[in-house]
């Protein structure tokens, strides 16, 4: 006796199943989400808040330039008129100190945060070596 002909299921049949497999599909991934990430843990208001000030503080330090990309903005509340950090300790004014040597930094946030800077600054003054150390990162 001849087995039956099995009936393959039709196009609306399977698109109503990769439709409901998607669904669960999507329901269980937010589910996981909600459960094994705490809320407030991947954007939270606070990490808003803190990006928009951090943007504040980049806006008020640097400006767009059609030739750098972006340049300090001079005699502002970060820079002096020629580009050197205010914060930075040794600042001695334009005339150079007779006997020093000056040491101008340029580059980034790494070297305006003086993170190579400091460390040579601090070897400079143990070694007894008369330098000047000027930070325009």
């Amino acid at each position: 006796m001849p087995k039956p002909e099995r009936r393959r299921p039709g196009l609306r049949t399977k698109l109503l199943l990769a439709i409901a497999t998607t669904a669960a599909t999507v329901l269980l991934a937010e589910l996981g989400a909600r459960v094994l990430i705490p809320a407030g843990r991947l954007l939270s208001p606070t990490a808003i808040d803190t990006f928009l000030a951090r943007a504040e503080v980049e806006q008020s330090m640097i400006r767009p330039d059609a030739e750098l990309g972006h340049a300090p903005v001079l005699e502002g509340s970060w820079y002096d008129a020629f580009g050197l950090l205010h914060t930075f300790p040794l600042r001695n004014g334009i005339a150079k100190q007779t006997g020093h040597t000056r040491w101008l930094f340029l580059g980034d946030s790494v070297t305006r945060r003086a993170s190579l800077v400091a460390p040579l600054q601090a070897f400079a003054a143990c070694d007894g070596l008369a330098a000047e150390i000027l930070n325009a990162g």
